[in-house]
């Protein structure tokens, strides 16, 4: 019969674990957690997710390894940065993998790889939420600026976009004082619907027009509104916004 070899090996091991104290091997960290110790990290105080965030000395993450081209495959490359937001999704408030929206990427002229990404919620931007992450020529990670925001709902419009239109055109009601500043009124909107944008942001509170509610505790609310292009009496370009409720929420100087 042929000696156990193995098996007494992996029986020495056993015993020599136990008499050891039978210590458990420590887990290995995944290599694209931060480690809040080695990175600075500036935090958004109203989402309370970062604004942005850079290793203190190098991060050692590298993109992978170079194609026949000297870099690294988009596709790889992207996959290994969404792999990074999402390890770190607590940090960039990136809750859920599917608003997680790549919208391409950049090479400077000191070589500088930058990846852009957006939140959105079905196919709908979240505010101005966004994330650019940046490699240096040797696909090593350096800062990532931007996060999402941890709190947007998925909201749905109860009127069209032909609705949200003819509502920017027709008599509004009072806004506050503060929402004036860059209107145009009054408002000529485009008479071509596809140039209509649509974006998830914090609805307004109440408005107060005596200011006696506090704006201070005021529970955060979403709401879906359409962007709506055109002008006002002199062709100045001009936004009117109008939630997907139908409410008028006013306009502002396209400065763009």
């Amino acid at each position: 019969m042929p000696f156990p070899t193995r098996s007494l090996l992996a029986c020495a091991v056993l015993l020599l674990s136990a008499s050891c104290g039978g210590e458990k091997p420590t887990p290995r960290k995944s290599p694209f957690a931060i480690d809040a110790n080695a990175w600075v990290i500036l935090e958004n105080s109203g989402t309370g997710v970062a604004d942005a965030a850079m290793p203190v000395g190098r991060s050692g993450m590298f993109l992978p390894g170079p194609t026949s081209t000297g870099a690294p495959s988009t596709a790889d490359a992207v996959a290994f940065t969404r792999s990074f937001l999402l390890e770190n999704a607590a940090i960039f408030g990136v809750n859920d993998p599917s608003q997680l929206t790549y919208d391409g990427e950049t090479l400077d002229d000191l070589n500088l790889r930058t990846f852009f990404f957006h939140q959105a919620i079905r196919g709908v931007a979240v505010g101005e939420a966004a994330i650019s992450v940046t490699y240096d020529e040797n696909g090593e990670l350096l800062t990532v600026d931007g996060g999402f925001e941890p709190g947007a709902t998925d909201v749905r419009e109860t009127i069209s976009v032909a609705q949200a239109v003819e509502r920017s055109r027709g008599k509004r009601p009072e806004v506050p004082s503060e929402a004036r500043t860059g209107t145009c009124l009054p408002f000529f909107p485009t008479s071509d619907l596809s140039r209509v944008g649509r974006r998830i942001v914090l609805a307004p509170p109440p408005y107060d027009p005596f200011e006696i509610l506090p704006r201070i505790g005021v529970p955060e609310a979403w709401e879906l509104q359409f962007e709506i292009p055109g002008s006002d009496e002199l062709q100045n370009p001009c936004i009117a916004f109008v939630n997907g409720e139908g409410e008028f929420r006013g306009t502002a100087k396209d400065w763009l």
